[in-house]
């Protein structure tokens, strides 16, 4: 009863799922955003982490439950069930690690297969050390740009950009979500569920339970 109380307070609930190749940092911009704590030597996600947090976006307050998943390659098949019910992806490279940027495109086309109409956001992070910076601005603003993702670079470490790119990504799920709910006929009955006592909350199924996590701790950023 307390859990529905607290969500009826929100005006939107919504899923956002983190992606990325390993070790790109993805579980430190999330403990960073949720926590505000950065730690160097982080431990691994082994499938799936969950992180929640409330904030106040153009003057309307919601409620983000923050799926962090793992990258390696044998913890695909669990992520591929996270796309039912995600409001919004953010796909997640390291600025000094050429092979994660480039490996942008195999994480957009997985996206596509289960969810292309998704909002999201590109996030470069780990971008506080010019010397071994590897992957350009320019060069990811451009592949941004065809993608027509926007782009953040980020520094768990450092906290830079992390709030805004969590509050950039809500507003396109909220809008997206909005527009969908304007053609009840085109969407997908497990994406969206409109709370009828408390007109205006956006639901995700995602609440109804979290997957348990198992972490192996290693040195990670």
């Amino acid at each position: 009863m307390a859990a529905r109380k607290d969500a009826e307070k929100c005006d939107y609930i919504l899923k956002l799922v983190v992606l990325g190749d390993s070790a790109v940092g993805k579980t430190s911009l999330v403990y960073q955003y949720t926590e505000h704590t950065f730690s160097e030597s982080h431990v691994h996600t082994i499938g799936i982490d969950f992180k929640k947090r409330i904030i106040d976006v153009d003057g309307k307050k919601c409620k983000l439950l923050i799926w962090d998943t793992a990258g390696q390659e044998q913890f695909r098949a669990i992520t591929s069930t996270l796309y039912r019910g995600t409001h919004g992806v953010i796909v997640v490279y390291d600025t000094q690690d050429i092979s994660s940027f480039q490996n942008i495109p195999n994480w957009l086309q997985e996206i596509a297969k289960h969810r292309d109409d998704v909002p999201k956001i590109l996030v470069g992070n780990k971008n506080d050390n010019s010397k071994t910076k590897v992957v350009s601005t320019r060069n990811a603003r451009r592949f941004s740009k065809q993608q027509g993702i926007p782009l953040f670079e980020t520094s768990a470490k450092e906290n830079t950009n992390v709030e805004q790119a969590f509050e950039e990504i809500t507003r396109l799920a909220i809008k997206h979500s909005m527009e969908m709910l304007l053609k009840p006929q085109e969407m997908p009955p497990d994406v969206i569920t409109l709370n009828e006592q408390a007109s205006g909350v956006i639901r995700s199924n995602a609440e109804q339970g979290t997957t348990k996590i198992k972490n192996d701790r290693k040195k990670c950023c």
